[in-house]
């Protein structure tokens, strides 16, 4: 009977430290890179998102992870969780640069997984990319606090935290312009400056040095009528006023000098 008193005594004892004492935080910060205030308000806003929707918010920093998988270690983490199916969970390795999110299932039907990944890239992964990592976790907690209101239609005081006030807009994400949008110079078409094609195997400077030679030179019709010309104007006989040329000398006269001093075609 004694033995049993004292064990009641035990577990009535047990019992007390366990309700004396804090449930364990879902903000944890094994890589001691938090301010302590940004501790305080991240624990503060995951208490009024409890509070206000039923959905729990989690975050777990890491220094490394010892080769293990990002996304795979978050879930285990969130199995770890109480009420893990209404927990939304993000881990941050500090050391490797990485980080994952893992959602219960509850968690996941009141904010959808593409809504998460729209949040981490917008509202959490700037900051974490320039290791300001206050302003990450600020960042990720209040933006997922803001689409929770807008997806629930619950009222979350975020006045105060994070050195912001309800009424500041989330930083909007950067413009990317998605793996590389370049802007394309449409050129005019030189056929239709010129209004017509120019075939690609004929030089245009050769062609027109061709038709000026036709034009100034002399066709067989024009030596023929200017040795008929000259055979009337200096033909005769001779001794007298012409040279005693008939026409056909002086056809084939003309014909040598427009030869000699290339003016044939």
């Amino acid at each position: 009977m004694k033995k049993l008193s004292i064990l009641l005594c035990l577990l009535m004892v047990l019992a007390m430290t366990a309700m004396a004492e804090p449930a364990a935080s879902p903000i944890h910060d094994g890589a001691a890179v938090l301010q302590p205030a940004t501790l305080a308000d991240a624990r503060t806003l995951a208490d009024r998102v409890w509070a206000a929707t039923g959905l729990r918010l989690a975050v777990e920093l890491r220094h490394f992870l010892g080769g293990a998988d990002p996304a795979a270690y978050a879930q285990r983490l969130l199995a770890q969780q109480e009420d893990s199916a209404d927990t939304l969970l993000l881990l941050v390795v500090v050391g490797e640069e990485a980080y994952a999110a893992a959602s219960g299932a509850t968690a996941e039907r009141t904010l959808s997984r593409e809504a998460r990944d729209t949040l981490l890239s917008r509202s959490f992964r700037p900051a974490f990319q320039g290791r300001d990592y206050d302003g990450a976790v600020a960042g990720f907690l209040l933006g997922t606090a803001r689409q929770l209101e807008a997806s629930t239609g619950a009222d979350i005081d975020l006045d105060g935290l994070f050195g912001r006030s309800q009424s500041q807009p989330l930083p909007s994400a950067a413009p990317t312009p998605a793996s590389g949008t370049h802007k394309r110079i449409q050129l005019p078409n030189l056929n239709d400056i010129l209004g017509e094609p120019i075939s690609p195997t004929r030089d245009p400077g050769s062609a027109r040095r061709q038709h000026e030679q036709e034009d100034r030179g002399l066709s067989i019709g024009s030596i023929i009528a200017i040795g008929f010309v000259l055979s009337m104007v200096f033909g005769g006989k001779k001794g007298k006023r012409g040279c005693g040329c008939g026409p056909l000398g002086w056809i084939f006269g003309v014909f040598g000098l427009s030869k000699f001093f290339g003016w044939r075609r």
